[in-house]
């Protein structure tokens, strides 16, 4: 839980707001997300990346958030993507549970990435 905590709140910029060895809550605008320790003694991650469902966040500044998560050495960083509403950047956490941030309103052009 430390490590996850860790990267929720100091890489990815999450406003803690409990946290135990079991249970941690993050704020999430009107809402929270909450970390648990996995119920069983499962392998691995529940997520995997290309698979499923993932959880997103919004950012005003994806290439600056890419470089906190390279920067912290705990994250991983996949692919860019354009979508429509914007471009997304697929990371996984220290856990290897996939995440996907957001931004709104650009184009991989306007960041400067190949597309």
């Amino acid at each position: 839980m430390p490590g996850a905590v860790a990267f929720y709140r100091n890489v990815l910029g999450l406003k803690c707001l409990f946290e135990s060895t079991h249970w941690t809550e993050f704020e999430m605008g009107q809402g929270k997300f909450a970390l648990h320790l996995a119920l069983t003694d499962g392998v691995g991650p529940l997520g995997e990346v290309g698979k499923g469902w993932m959880f997103g966040l919004v950012t005003d500044n994806i290439r600056a958030l890419e470089g906190r998560v390279r920067e912290s050495g705990v994250g991983t960083v996949h692919d860019y993507h354009q979508i429509p509403s914007g471009v997304t950047l697929t990371i996984a956490d220290p856990d290897g549970n996939p995440l996907q941030l957001i931004q709104l309103g650009t184009t991989m052009a306007d960041l400067g990435l190949p597309g």
